[in-house]
């Protein structure tokens, strides 16, 4: 969303990110339950065919991870605060992502994956420590 709408200082890290995703670094995925919520956001703050094309940009970058019934059941039941936050989370678990990359990291206190801000991670790729690099599965 910080890249689609430009929002700064918010879409330089996360552009980098997409980037080096793009580049194959490591592998990226969306909930599908974000789709639709970021079509509306877009569509509100710039346009449906800023929205479409943003959402295809996206669909090419990043594998989706599903949310189905076992996703939502765990997400009704959990600690999160935040059920949008939870469903992301348990789509995330249910593709056996490796971490989170969120602005939103204080939503995700009841995360067992290890949750990092945009920053974060591009500071941990760039820390160049091979041991950080292979516990996250980054490249």
């Amino acid at each position: 969303l910080d890249v689609f709408l430009e929002r700064s200082p918010f879409a330089v890290p996360a552009a980098r990110l997409l980037s080096l995703i793009e580049e194959g670094h490591f592998q990226g995925y969306v909930s599908a339950a974000s789709f639709p919520v970021l079509f509306y956001i877009l569509s509100r703050e710039a346009s449906k065919e800023v929205a479409r094309t943003s959402l295809e940009k996206l669909h090419t970058l990043l594998a989706i991870a599903p949310v189905d019934e076992r996703v939502v059941s765990r997400a009704l039941v959990s600690d999160f605060s935040d059920f949008e936050d939870a469903v992301q989370y348990y789509s995330a678990l249910g593709v056996k992502a490796h971490f989170i990359i969120t602005r939103n990291t204080r939503n995700f206190s009841a995360s067992e994956l290890p949750v990092f801000s945009p920053d974060e991670m591009l500071a941990l790729i760039e820390s160049g420590d091979p041991a950080l690099q292979a516990r996250f599965g980054l490249d």
